[in-house]
């Protein structure tokens, strides 16, 4: 998904941000902060240790002396998109999630769907539940997907700087055969020799069996322990 940068927002590379208002609060100890639902928020810590408590109040309990706060009308796209971006993704994989649903929102389909094969079927089912979602959400298929589509499920290079997006990732998972022997899965250490020999680096375990001389003083009384 594709996100615009609080921090360098430029309207014309992002048209729906031309009326996006930004707030900007310094909180002091003791300080509260009320975010309104379905509100953005863009968190800089100015100190290396901060302490702070979140209280998502649309969360409490029904029945509750709190009364649940109704989803905004404006935000009902926003919860069923990624919903939605998931759904065709395991069906028909995460690189043709966006093309999948340009052509449900042209209702064109039909077109590109083998009934007689498995992966027919399951994008036909895929297809209709899409649409069902949409309209159990009182969206216009059509348009809410346009909106779905226009500048999402793009790489967005600051955003994902160090960060692995599921619905970005392009690269396949490496597999490592397991060529121990039934000596080295019955004694690990033999395995952590044989690696270590090989020229890995491997991350050395901390034993819950107290050892005098490695994790406890060689003059210690085990038994104290």
């Amino acid at each position: 998904m594709a996100m615009a940068s609080i921090e360098t927002l430029n309207p014309e590379e992002w048209p729906g941000t031309k009326d996006t208002r930004l707030e900007r609060a310094i909180l002091a100890p003791g300080d509260v902060l009320f975010v309104p639902a379905y509100w953005f928020v863009h968190v800089h810590e100015l100190e290396d240790e901060t302490i702070c408590v979140r209280v998502p109040l649309s969360n409490l309990k029904r029945g509750s002396q709190h009364a649940r706060r109704p989803p905004a009308r404006d935000a009902t796209l926003l919860r069923v998109s990624r919903a939605l971006e998931d759904r065709v993704a395991q069906t028909v994989g995460v690189s043709d999630v966006k093309r999948w649903l340009r052509i449900i929102s042209k209702g064109s389909a039909a077109k590109f769907l083998d009934l007689s094969t498995v992966k027919g079927y399951k994008c036909a089912r895929m297809t209709q539940a899409v649409r069902d979602d949409l309209a159990c959400s009182g969206l216009s298929v059509e348009t809410a997907l346009a909106r779905i589509i226009d500048h999402r499920l793009e790489a967005t290079p600051w955003l994902n700087q160090n960060f692995r997006e599921p619905l970005l990732l392009t690269d396949t998972p490496k597999v490592y055969e397991d060529t121990r022997t039934d000596e080295e899965r019955k004694y690990p250490t033999l395995f952590r020799k044989k690696l270590e020999r090989d020229g890995w680096t491997v991350q050395k375990t901390a034993s819950t069996v107290p050892i005098p001389g490695v994790n406890m003083p060689k003059d210690a009384d085990y038994r104290l322990i």
